[in-house]
């Protein structure tokens, strides 16, 4: 990656492991917002909880120095973010390094990631099935698909509203 990139990963429901947390942090030193399950005990300001009695409808909330593993001997303390959109049927809880409103957007464009994915696979463009081998060659299909991509996610989304706006 380059020197000026800033990377955040933000990983699935599976990947909800404290100490995956503490080794991006530490050892890769890089941002993260992982996912935690609703009935993971969490320590905070001294006093055990389940992650999910912190959710508040319609509410984004931000805890520091959580502990957020039952063993006595881990020492790593992390943020928590406990995020319920207006309207949501369910509450979001996230282990960060990053600020409440940054922990918030970053997931949700996790779902744009994951549209594309399966866009990109078996829902559209079956580009595992092209058998492209070439570094280069994948290079220049993905960035044609890419942009393709991102066109057509305009017409999509915005009825076409970018090239409207240009022109007046």
């Amino acid at each position: 990656m380059p020197e000026q990139a800033e990377a955040v990963i933000v990983a699935d429901r599976e990947f909800h492991s404290i100490d995956l947390a503490e080794w991006i942090e530490k050892e890769m030193n890089l941002k993260y917002v992982l996912p935690m399950q609703a009935g993971t005990t969490l320590e905070i300001d001294g006093q055990m909880m389940k992650a999910g009695e912190l959710a508040r409808t319609d509410e984004s909330l931000q805890f520091e120095k959580v502990k957020a593993k039952k063993d006595k001997n881990v020492e790593y303390r992390t943020k928590l973010t406990v995020h319920w959109g207006v309207g949501e049927e369910e509450s979001w809880i996230w282990a960060t390094n990053v600020e409440l409103a940054e922990s918030v957007s970053t997931y949700v464009k996790r779902y744009w990631i994951e549209e594309m994915f399966s866009d990109h696979k078996s829902r559209g463009l079956n580009l595992e099935k092209t058998r492209v081998k070439d570094v280069d060659r994948l290079q220049r299909l993905l960035i044609a698909l890419t942009i393709a991509y991102l066109w057509l996610m305009e017409i999509r989304l915005f009825g076409g509203a970018g090239r409207q706006r240009q022109r007046s």
